[in-house]
């Protein structure tokens, strides 16, 4: 049974709490208020399968030439046929870039959902910089949400919002930390594009492969990347890093292979089933200190024995051996 006296005291101190201390950043409820707050609420959807959920701080990244921004038009396509308003944010190509790539041999072009929404910068736009920069980007956004009723925003890519400048850690956690206040403040759904660092052809996918710095994925929800193949020039996959609210679908025992065509005109990937990330990766026979270090890195990742022998085409005993002697 509750004890009544106990319970109206701790509601009248968060009550305190919360007129005086209201223009702090902390925001205080009790626990079962918050979950039962929350058990109101309706559960999230997902808009495309298995990778971008209703509300969440997406983010996929990949090296440069592998189809980043084909797969995120692709996916605001297929959300902005859901019923929801989208909007993609290219900063990577023009328009005629990008009509070059819906574009059949009839000269006919590809036709989007209604839905779907395209911006980009103003000439204006160009010229601003630092804080300034993204607080206008922030209007910008919160405008288009609120003039046509946009509810999931595709932004490619994160680098053209650090203001033109290196993708420093500070510069580009600012940014993460001003789209996660966006997105919860107006329940909009973000998926942000990254590039990624160079990744060897025979190494895993992995967080630390993101550009500038690993704590990016600390602000995201849910986290994605596209990786190249040794199966051809035309064939990648999908690996999901991080899901904060589910079971990943596609880990590294089970990858999504998708194939690059060129369907009535509409440059987009085409789902080829699924296996795992080792099949995708060159085997490379790495001696001596290279393949030690190697093996240091796929620890570092998380990695057992086990998993770093498949890797490297090693025994687990003699990965064992490299550790017991480094």
């Amino acid at each position: 049974m509750k004890n009544l006296g106990i319970q109206t005291r701790i509601d009248d101190d968060l009550k305190k709490i919360d007129s005086e201390q209201s223009h702090l950043m902390l925001k205080v409820s009790g626990f079962n208020e918050a979950m039962k707050r929350s058990s109101e609420k309706p559960d999230p959807v997902m808009l495309f399968p298995h990778l971008l959920s209703e509300g969440s701080n997406a983010l996929l990244f990949g090296g440069t030439a592998l189809g980043k921004t084909v797969f995120g038009v692709q996916m605001a396509d297929a959300v902005a046929r859901t019923g929801r308003k989208t909007a993609y944010g290219d900063f990577e190509l023009s328009d005629k870039q990008q009509e070059r790539r819906i574009k059949n041999e009839k000269g006919e072009l590809y036709s989007f959902s209604e839905n779907l929404f395209r911006f980009g910068f103003t000439e204006t736009g160009f010229g601003y910089s630092g804080q300034e920069r993204l607080e206008y980007f922030k209007q910008s956004i919160i405008s288009i949400h609120k003039t046509l009723g946009v509810e999931v925003f595709f932004i490619d890519n994160l680098t053209s919002l650090v203001a033109g400048d290196t993708d420093t850690a500070k510069d580009t956690i600012n940014v993460m930390l001003l789209l996660k206040s966006i997105k919860e403040e107006y329940n909009l759904t973000i998926l942000l594009m990254d590039h990624s660092k160079k990744v060897l052809d025979w190494q895993p996918i992995s967080l630390n492969d993101l550009q500038g710095s690993k704590m990016k994925s600390n602000f995201a929800d849910e986290i994605f990347a596209i990786g190249a193949s040794k199966k051809g020039s035309n064939v990648r996959y999908i690996k999901q890093l991080k899901c904060r609210d589910r079971e990943r679908i596609y880990d590294e025992n089970n990858v999504l292979e998708m194939i690059l065509t060129k369907e009535d005109g509409f440059l987009s990937f085409k789902e080829n089933g699924t296996c795992p990330e080792v099949d995708h990766l060159t085997n490379v026979d790495y001696r001596g200190s290279e393949q030690k270090e190697a093996a240091a890195a796929l620890r570092a990742e998380g990695k057992s024995n086990v998993e770093i022998a498949r890797i490297l085409g090693k025994s687990e005993g003699a990965i064992r051996k490299w550790f017991k002697s480094s």
